[in-house]
């Protein structure tokens, strides 16, 4: 569930349907083995693992199931993430134009800052290891209240080393 966090970029308050933007799970990604999954709300400032094997037992009620996840650290405004080998998470920080990591030991902090990164969405490590990050300026369209549809967004798609060793298709 979203919390009550605005979603600032850009200094501005994105509104979906003329109301302040709420929204809920947004990053999410797996780990390598596919044994844990990470997630928070865009609209939040904390990041979750729960185990998949923990997802995949019909057995656990949801109440059972809500028990086993737990708080994996801090997270800012975001849209997406990936995880290296070492349990690094990387996280698109939306409203700061940046990518940090939340280390496993839960703490957060910015890797790059530019105003280049105007709203980093999405990533993926590529064969040679390295993470790739889309930009796209979603803050600017008019779905979220940046005004008339101008086609000019620049989209980009950049590229950084990660901390540790990390695994196509993540």
């Amino acid at each position: 569930m979203p919390e009550d966090v605005d979603l600032v970029v850009a200094g501005r308050v994105l509104e979906l349907g003329g109301a302040p933007a709420r929204v809920g799970i947004n990053p999410i990604t797996l780990d390598a083995g596919g044994e844990s999954l990470y997630f928070g709300p865009m609209s939040g400032t904390s990041l979750y693992r729960v185990d998949t094997s923990d997802l995949r037992d019909a057995t656990l009620s949801a109440a059972e199931l809500g028990s086993r996840v737990s708080h994996y650290g801090d997270n800012p405004l975001s849209d997406g993430s990936t995880v290296d080998g070492a349990g690094n998470v990387y996280i698109t920080a939306v409203g700061d134009f940046a990518i940090g990591v939340t280390e496993p030991r839960g703490t957060y902090r910015t890797l790059f800052q530019h105003p280049g990164l105007a709203w980093p969405d999405g990533f993926s490590v590529g064969a040679d290891g390295w993470i790739y990050v889309t930009v796209n300026a979603l803050h600017e369209s008019p779905a979220l209240g940046g005004g008339p549809d101008t086609d000019g967004a620049a989209f980009r798609i950049l590229r950084f080393q990660p901390l540790a060793e990390a695994f196509p298709g993540r």
